[in-house]
C-alpha cells in the first residue's frame, strides 16, 4: 500500500505545488486522498484489477483495470517520474490492445482534457466518446 500512495502522490504533486502546506499537512493530505481513492474503486468497481507494474524487477508504477466481456476499462494508469516518457506506459497500453483486439472488446478510459496523455491517447487511436465534468471519455476499439 505504500508503494501505491507514493505513485498516487507522484501523480498528482504538481496539481498541489503551488499549495503552502507543511511537510506533514502534505502527507496527511496524499495520504487521506490515495485511501479514498482505494475505497471508490473499491465500492464502485468490484471487478477491479490492481497490478504493481514492475521494471526489470523494481516496481515503478501501477496499472488498473477494470474487464468485462465487452470491454477493458482502462482505470488508472501511474508511472513514478524517473520512469515517464520511456516507453513503459506504451508496452503496457499495448498490451492492453492487443487482448482486446484478440478477443474483440473495446477499450474505454476517462482523461482530464487538460492531461498531456489526452493527447497521446488520440495518437494510439483512442476516439473522444463523451464527457464528464472535467473528464473526456475515451474508447478505442479493434
Amino acid at each position: 500500500m505504500a508503494f501505491l500512495q507514493r505513485v498516487f502522490r507522484s501523480a498528482r504533486e504538481a496539481e498541489f505545488a503551488a499549495v503552502q502546506w507543511s511537510d506533514a499537512e502534505r502527507d496527511a493530505f496524499f495520504e487521506g486522498q490515495s485511501a479514498l481513492q482505494e475505497r471508490h474503486y473499491r465500492e464502485q468497481i468490484p471487478n477491479l484489477e490492481r497490478h504493481v507494474v514492475l521494471l526489470a524487477g523494481e516496481p515503478v508504477g501501477r496499472l488498473y483495470l477494470a474487464s468485462g466481456p465487452d470491454e477493458a476499462r482502462l482505470v488508472d494508469i501511474a508511472l513514478l517520474p524517473q520512469h515517464r516518457g520511456r516507453g513503459v506506459g506504451r508496452v503496457l497500453l499495448g498490451r492492453i490492445l492487443e487482448d482486446a483486439r484478440r478477443t474483440n472488446r473495446r477499450v474505454s478510459l476517462h482523461v482530464e482534457r487538460e492531461n498531456p496523455a489526452h493527447v497521446w491517447y488520440g495518437r494510439l487511436g483512442f476516439k473522444e466518446a463523451g464527457t464528464h465534468g472535467v473528464y473526456v471519455q475515451m474508447v478505442w476499439t479493434p
